[in-house]
């Protein structure tokens, strides 16, 4: 379940990192930037109104794992639209990204919450601490990347490979 957060927090630091260059290869305005970065949200929203009943049809394992896929793909079309100048590939794209991350937070809320009842103490802090670890360990390898010139494209395909892989491995124990 820690691998779920960790993860999620990872990639979400990972596209953050990049803001300011995908804003100048998608030739955006700073309006167009904020309409274009609440794509991940609107993606989000629409999404976790349905995460109830998904998850009770498949269960969160075959979500979890459907869900990790979709980030993976997404993220991976996301970097190649984007470093084409793509716009509106790189939308579609990001609202792809974000509608598999609000499930991926219903399904790992949900696990989280299975596992603390089971245990004898709390484990929800260092569940949810997981989502911080990645974020940290995300947009540390992302500022070294940037700083030694690593093209988005390169950083958010092998995050995408390796963080996707992971997640959908560890989903599927």
């Amino acid at each position: 379940v820690s691998t779920i957060f960790l993860t999620r927090g990872f990639i979400f630091a990972t596209w953050i990192s990049r803001g300011p260059e995908v804003k100048d290869l998608l030739r955006l305005n700073n309006a167009q930037m904020g309409f274009y970065t609440a794509l991940t949200a609107i993606g989000g929203l629409i999404l976790i109104m349905y995460s109830g009943l998904i998850t009770a049809r498949f269960g969160s394992r075959r979500v979890s794992i459907f869900s990790f896929s979709v980030i993976g793909i997404s993220f991976l079309l996301l970097a190649i639209s984007i470093q084409t100048h793509q716009v509106v590939f790189a939308s579609i794209f990001l609202f792809f990204f974000g509608a598999p991350i609000a499930m991926i937070d219903f399904t790992g809320n949900l696990e989280a919450n299975a596992l603390n009842q089971q245990s004898a103490k709390s484990r929800m802090q260092s569940i949810h601490s997981a989502y911080s670890v990645g974020m940290l360990l995300g947009s540390g390898l992302s500022s070294a990347l940037i700083g030694i010139g690593t093209p988005l494209a390169v950083h958010f395909i092998f995050t995408a490979i390796i963080m996707g892989s992971s997640a959908v491995f560890a989903s599927s124990q």
